[in-house]
């Protein structure tokens, strides 16, 4: 499938996009939030700090995406000084952050674009820095131990052999604001204004935000010490708005400028032979292979308290798939009752909010019951029938036949290839002048609240070895 944020291919099992990290199912969506809001030294009262983030974070999630990971791309340059909290960063070392990127000693303050008349302090910093650790922590979830502990400064632990995961973060935050910050001058220089639809979203997370602080005003005398416990300190209701239009700003105008690709079939079949040796060896030869689109309800298979499932237990869902199928006959059969019922009775989370729409499938892509009923021959538009699989008993149906599977999957690496050209040459329009020396990371208190001392950790081991010795 394709992932809605960063356009992304993604395996169809998958809960998180490999690229962005976007939550794809339902399951993971509520993983993240609940994993956000049960993180040590976090309460309730910050979920609303997260999911607003998150919106901002995958917008940047998206421009990585877009652009390549920095890592993998060997990007990513370590500082010789660790970036501690409430120290400077050492700029010993360059960068080779994206846009055109200089080093220098700017008068109290971070960055500057001077053809915009722009600078940065370090409030708005830490927005992106710290926006950039929340995004991370709620995406990775329950996964997040594999890669830092939250319980300890993240200056004191690696990310690599090189740098630590504070300098990890703040390379990554340089990068995201220089993205942002040159799709925002561009798209103000062009006269885009924020679609109503996400206006609408951006102040709908504002007042959420004012309603939380207000629930929590025992805990904090006003909104701006509410949005200063999640940012650090001079962090503002006011300055932060100003970083959440930005961004939002940003990721619509990216949506526009995507929307607006378009190619040929002859350059996506230029495209394609030009590479056509690294396609066919993915097992993507030029022929006559279709991609399909399909709809289904699943009617899984009910397990018993060992965990097997039972002929029962399978003619029961076979009964009740056959209900499904005869309801959506008697609602007109269309697909459009077939979406609804779908959204409706679909045992299957992750498509449920589509109508049980399964996106783009290739062959090979479900499992084999269900891959041979969509790519049998003759399968027309609106076919229907039952399906059994491994899951459960599906009612699937046939939308109709997409694209050539060679010709899909150039046209997403053309679009993926432009894109990334277009975001570079907007980014590289704006010189951004950058003093790494400046930088101070403002740890929040909602965040250094859940660190835990050696002796305490090592108390607590003790005490709950203790404990497990005694039971």
């Amino acid at each position: 499938m394709i992932c809605p944020k960063c356009g992304a291919n993604v395996a169809d099992e998958s809960r998180f996009c490999n690229m962005c990290q976007e939550p794809l199912t339902e399951d993971a969506k509520a993983e993240a939030a609940n994993a956000a809001a049960k993180q040590p030294g976090k309460k309730n009262k910050n979920l609303p700090i997260y999911l607003a983030i998150a919106a901002v974070v995958v917008v940047l999630a998206l421009l990585a995406a877009i652009l390549g990971s920095r890592n993998n791309d060997n990007n990513v340059v370590s500082s010789e000084e660790a970036v501690a909290s409430g120290e400077q960063v050492s700029n010993e070392t360059g960068t080779d952050a994206i846009g055109t990127y200089t080093e220098a000693q700017l008068e109290g303050a971070i960055a500057r674009v001077e053809s915009e008349g722009y600078t940065m302090d370090n409030v708005e910093f830490n927005y992106y820095y710290w926006g950039q650790y929340y995004y991370v922590v709620a995406a990775y979830g329950q996964n997040l131990s594999s890669f830092f502990d939250v319980t300890k400064p993240l200056d004191g632990q690696m990310f690599d052999e090189t740098m630590t995961w504070q300098e990890f973060f703040v390379e990554n935050a340089i990068s995201a604001f220089i993205q942002t910050k040159g799709l925002v001058f561009d798209a103000k220089a062009a006269g885009f204004e924020m679609p109503e639809e996400t206006r609408a979203v951006l102040e709908q997370t504002l007042l959420e935000l004012q309603s939380y602080a207000d629930e929590y005003k025992d805990e904090y005398a006003d909104l701006d010490e509410y949005i200063a416990a999640s940012y650090g300190e001079g962090a503002t209701f006011e300055t932060f708005s100003t970083y959440l239009e930005e961004s939002y700003l940003s990721s619509a105008y990216t949506e526009k400028l995507y929307n607006d690709l378009s190619f040929t079939d002859a350059e996506i079949e230029e495209y394609y032979d030009t590479y056509a040796a690294d396609y066919e060896a993915a097992g993507m030869p030029k022929d006559e292979t279709h991609v399909v689109d399909a709809r289904h309800i699943l009617v899984a298979f009910e397990a018993d308290a060992e965990g097997n499932v039972t002929e029962d237990a399978k003619a029961a869902a076979k009964e009740e798939a056959q209900k499904l199928y005869d309801q959506w006959q008697a609602d007109g059969g269309t697909e459009e009752a077939f979406a609804a019922l779908a959204t409706a009775n679909t045992d299957d989370t992750a498509t449920a909010a589509s109508g049980g729409l399964c996106g783009t499938i290739a062959p090979g892509d479900t499992v084999a019951a269900f891959n041979d009923w969509v790519f049998a021959e003759g399968r027309q538009p609106g076919d229907c029938e039952l399906v059994e699989t491994e899951f459960g008993w599906h009612v699937v149906y046939f939308v109709q036949e997409g694209d050539l599977l060679w010709k899909l999957a150039a046209k997403s690496d053309l679009t993926y290839e432009t894109m990334q050209g277009t975001v570079e040459q907007i980014t590289e329009k704006y010189l951004f002048e950058v003093d790494k020396s400046a930088i101070v990371i403002n740890t929040p208190t909602d965040v250094s609240a859940g660190f835990v001392s050696e002796d305490t950790a090592a108390e607590e081991t003790a005490e709950q070895s203790a404990q497990e010795a005694a039971e």
